[in-house]
């Protein structure tokens, strides 16, 4: 939180008139993001998205499901509990906070493996939800 907070307060600070902290709360309020979050699935299942545990907005949830449907990608609905708690400690920031992992066999261990196909997908899904 304090690291969200900071990069706010810099950029309010190179903005012609800084903003003052209504303008940033009205600002993260209306903000969402995409994080990546550790999950667990099967390899070429595609982006694993888990509303359950993000403790995001609707509003934020059905961005995601249409810009990764959008760019073609494929998406895994989890259904069991766990799930990061960075994602849910930023989402406590105000901000609506949209965590997607990809299956990874073995995460943590030093030799990890992730699909290349799975990995893709990925990748369309954060191109399209930065693109303008």
């Amino acid at each position: 939180q304090r690291f969200v907070d900071s990069v706010l307060e810099r950029l309010s600070a190179m903005a012609e008139k800084p903003a003052d902290a209504l303008a940033l709360r009205q600002l993260i309020s209306r903000s969402a993001a995409l994080m990546y979050a550790p999950g667990k699935g099967d390899l070429g299942d595609g982006v694993i998205l888990n509303f359950r545990r993000d403790d995001t907005l609707p509003s934020a949830q059905r961005l995601a499901l249409k810009t990764a449907t959008a760019a073609g990608a494929e998406i895994h609905i989890a259904t069991d509990n766990a799930w990061s708690s960075t994602v849910r400690s930023l989402g406590r920031t105000g901000m609506s906070v949209v965590g997607f992992a990809l299956p990874v066999r073995a995460p943590g261990h030093p030799l990890s493996l992730i699909s290349t196909r799975d990995l893709y997908q990925g990748a369309l899904l954060c191109h399209a939800w930065l693109a303008p």
